[in-house]
């Protein structure tokens, strides 16, 4: 379930959004300390530099070996303005 705290979108099921996203079948939110060492293998890219303002500092990420859809496109070019 997708819900929207202040400006930033957040989600409660942050564990099978990240797994889909090794998988490389989605785009998720991640915290940094969750991604940081996908981000470093390889394994996952970052999608943008920007952040959330929740007081920790998320990201959002993709497999590396696919590359970004057309929703997940405008979904990233849509996020910096809208928070």
């Amino acid at each position: 379930m997708n819900t929207v705290v202040g400006n930033a979108p957040t989600v409660n099921q942050v564990t099978p959004s990240f797994n889909a996203a090794l998988e490389g079948l989605d785009v998720t939110r991640s915290r940094d300390v969750m991604a940081r060492p996908f981000i470093e293998s390889g394994t996952l890219k970052r999608i943008g530099d920007f952040s959330y303002d929740t007081g920790r500092r998320d990201c959002l990420v993709h497999a590396k070996y696919r590359l970004l859809g057309a929703h997940a496109r405008t979904f990233r070019d849509w996020l910096p303005a809208a928070v």
